[in-house]
């Protein structure tokens, strides 16, 4: 078995404190907000703006619709998408259509 390049040690060393960055953070939040709904946005917030670090830059992270000729979907908590490549409908704060 070969060893593991120090390369994939740091990057998953730097995958742990992202975790441990977000699991402090809902701690932190579960400590002053008892409503679920709230709760569950915050934790959404919070896990887009881990997402859109990682992302190339063309790409947008939010929440919202997808919509195409046919159909609306349902809301989604977290959409990514192309922006450059896909007509935004709609767009308040970080929802999307």
């Amino acid at each position: 078995m070969k060893p593991v390049s120090k390369n994939l040690g740091s990057i998953q060393d730097l995958a742990d404190r992202y975790a441990d960055e977000l699991s402090a953070q809902f701690r932190t939040l579960n400590l002053f907000v008892q409503h679920a709904g709230e709760v569950g946005r915050a934790h959404e917030v919070f896990l887009r703006g881990v997402l859109s670090r990682f992302l190339p830059q063309k790409l947008r992270c939010g929440s919202g619709f997808i919509a195409s000729a046919e159909s609306v979907t349902s809301q989604q908590d977290i959409i990514v998408f192309d922006a450059h490549s896909l007509p935004i409908l709609l767009e308040i704060g970080d929802c999307v259509v």
